[in-house]
């Protein structure tokens, strides 16, 4: 699915194979500070959820995007709606059929039908006079050790898209969800600063800007990551979910998310945690 594009702006380091036990993402890392009985279920023990509307639709626009820039460059022709919806089309019927996601309503198939249309005529508006990316989707695994315990892990990622600006190269994450960030979100947002890590250390390039980009609308968002947050992501967050991991450490952590956690009945059944105050709302 990662596609480096020619005509290289910038040098891309291979990527490494290591064989570090632990392995973190920015999915995997919140899912586990959210609740790591909830990590033990879905990475270690594998047991499988359900696939929402929600999910497959963000899978399939992320993957039209990506289709829709590639079509671009190898057609030597401007981005193109009916192209796009096309390729969305297609996916679409794909994912229902194969992997029969879970829609809340009878209607919520079509609705993000009708919100694809929205979102690809929007980008390609936005994007029409823009030049194209110069990577797409593209995967990144770093080896990192924490210097206290000399424990090994690897963090591990994909980047939607890199931009070439005049100054520096623009790191774009593209969002489908339905409510925009606060300001506090966005601050505190665990994925974007495992991205400004991430690009600072894989480029040679300098990254001078990073981009939540928020396709409902076509809001781009800028943020910015100091010394001090990555600091605390590479002294403390990753090292202790790394060890945790690592020694076993999945106790449960009770909250508002247990109300939604495909695992509730599993963690009930497990003990140690009174789910009666978490019980799901009806709607």
């Amino acid at each position: 699915m990662n596609s480096v594009i020619e005509r290289p702006v910038i040098d891309v380091p291979e990527t490494v194979d290591d064989s570090s036990e632990i392995k973190l993402s920015a999915t995997r890392v919140k899912t586990f500070l959210q609740c790591p009985r909830q990590y033990r279920f879905h990475y270690v023990d594998e047991i499988p959820t359900m696939l929402t509307g929600a999910l497959a639709f963000g899978q399939v626009i992320h993957q039209v995007l990506h289709n829709l820039q590639m079509w671009r460059l190898t057609h030597g022709e401007p981005l193109n709606v009916q192209v796009a919806m096309y390729d969305f089309t297609r996916l679409w019927e794909e994912i229902e059929s194969t992997e029969k996601p879970f829609f809340k309503t009878e209607t919520e198939y079509a609705e993000y039908e009708e919100l694809a249309g929205l979102i690809l005529s929007g980008y390609v508006e936005a994007h029409r006079e823009l030049p194209p990316p110069i990577l797409l989707e593209y995967p990144f695994e770093i080896p990192l050790q924490d210097e206290v315990s000399g424990r090994k892990y690897l963090l591990r990622g994909i980047i939607d898209r890199v931009d070439q600006a005049d100054n520096g190269l623009v790191i774009v994450d593209y969002k489908t969800s339905k409510r925009k960030p606060s300001p506090r979100q966005l601050a505190e947002d665990l994925q974007l600063t495992i991205y400004a890590f991430a690009a600072n250390r894989l480029f040679e390039q300098k990254v001078t800007r990073i981009v939540y980009y928020y396709l409902r609308d076509q809001t781009e968002f800028e943020i910015t990551r100091d010394d001090g947050a990555i600091k605390v992501l590479l002294s403390e967050t990753l090292p202790m979910v790394a060890d945790d991991i690592a020694s076993q450490r999945f106790k449960p952590k009770p909250g508002f998310y247990c109300r939604f956690c495909e695992y509730r009945e599993l963690c009930n059944e497990e003990g140690g945690v009174d789910l009666r105050r978490y019980e799901p709302r009806e709607n």
